[in-house]
């Protein structure tokens, strides 16, 4: 009986000592939350570069639809720079500690926020906020541990507490997974070393004459430029994605601002999928600014860069350089400023890591 009664003992005071530690992180979380909102409030002030990422995605789907909602998707990374030194201009590893996404469509709402670890990165905590046209809300809280546990979750449909079966909007799990892919896009954008991932195998020449693989690029660049025209107008039908990035690398580099821009449209047949046509970017700072074009094949079923333009300005002179590219990823042509030092192979290797940033936000 005495036994038995320990053993109870024992096993209430690890429960208690459980519940606490459970109490501490969830009140570690809140914390930590309570000072992310504060480092964002503050963002960019005081004389401080901003350290963010801003994503905006616009979809009005193809034309001809029957009914095309426009899609508007607004995403917002808030990072800081861990490690590194002044000294030879060694830069930190960006780190993510908190973003947030607002997603709007046809009278719907969502919004999200994703609280990460600000030294080690793991998410902490998940936000979601809901709401249909009809007028149907849904708010879930979620905390996880270290090991990507979910310590606690908190539930409202309708402004009130709710059980988790009470809706099927998300779960623990859909959250966490969710968070992981933003920080894997996030550490695509900022972390990723060289080399650049290739975009194409092959790089023999084409068999097609170079005059028609030049006429049939100027051709689809000229008609790219007039799709992207009808794209930006007002009211025009818009499906493309802008992200722009503010950064500050180490106290030796200057405050870089970096836009990139994806266009895209709707292919229908033979099966539904987002085809990608032309890509910018444009790069800003003290030492100067670049912007850099990148035309896409426009055949069906085909991803491949088929030509890189690149204008920069540097210390008062002007470099530019074109590069034009066959089926197979060889570069058959290529106009170069005489103080660019650029080669075609890498400059087409940064267009595949470009490219994958984008295809990675639209998986």
């Amino acid at each position: 009986m005495k036994k038995a009664l320990i053993v109870v003992c024992l096993l209430a005071v690890g429960m208690a000592l459980h519940a606490q530690t459970k109490t501490d992180q969830i009140k570690h979380i809140r914390q930590v939350y309570a000072q992310a909102k504060q480092k964002v409030a503050k963002m960019g002030q005081d004389g401080k570069a901003a350290h963010t990422v801003h994503i905006r995605q616009i979809e009005m789907g193809a034309p001809g639809d029957e009914y095309t909602p426009e899609v508007d998707t607004d995403t917002q990374f808030y990072f800081d720079r861990i490690g590194g030194g002044s000294e030879q201009g060694i830069t930190g590893k960006a780190v993510c500690f908190f973003m947030s996404v607002n997603w709007m469509a046809d009278g719907h709402t969502n919004y999200r926020e994703y609280l990460f670890d600000p030294v080690k990165g793991h998410l902490l905590f998940a936000f979601m906020k809901a709401e249909t046209h009809a007028g149907f809300k849904v708010e879930t809280r979620y905390y996880y541990d270290a090991k990507g546990n979910c310590i606690e979750q908190k539930h409202k449909v309708q402004d009130k507490e709710a059980t988790p079966e009470s809706h099927s909007w998300n779960d623990w799990k859909s959250e966490l997974a969710q968070g992981n892919k933003n920080k894997g896009l996030f550490d695509l954008l900022l972390n990723t070393e060289l080399p650049y991932p290739e975009l194409g195998s092959a790089h023999y020449p084409s068999s097609t004459p170079k005059v028609k693989l030049l006429k049939d690029i100027r051709a689809a660049y000229a008609k790219a430029k007039q799709k992207i025209a009808e794209n930006d107008k007002d009211g025009g039908l818009k499906n493309d994605i802008e992200i722009t990035i503010h950064d500050q690398k180490s106290e030796d580099f200057p405050p870089v601002t970096t836009l990139l821009k994806c266009y895209y449209e709707h292919i229908q047949k033979p099966s539904p999928y987002q085809r990608y046509y032309f890509i910018s970017e444009k790069t800003e700072s003290m030492y100067g600014e670049t912007y850099e074009e990148y035309l896409l094949d426009p055949k069906p079923d085909t991803q491949n860069v088929v030509f890189i333009y690149n204008q920069g300005y540097a210390e008062g002179e002007e470099m530019e350089m074109r590069y034009y590219y066959d089926e197979n990823g060889h570069c058959f042509e290529s106009k170069v400023s005489d103080i660019v030092e650029s080669e075609p192979v890498p400059a087409r290797n940064k267009a595949g890591y470009i490219f994958s940033i984008f295809d990675e936000f639209m998986q």
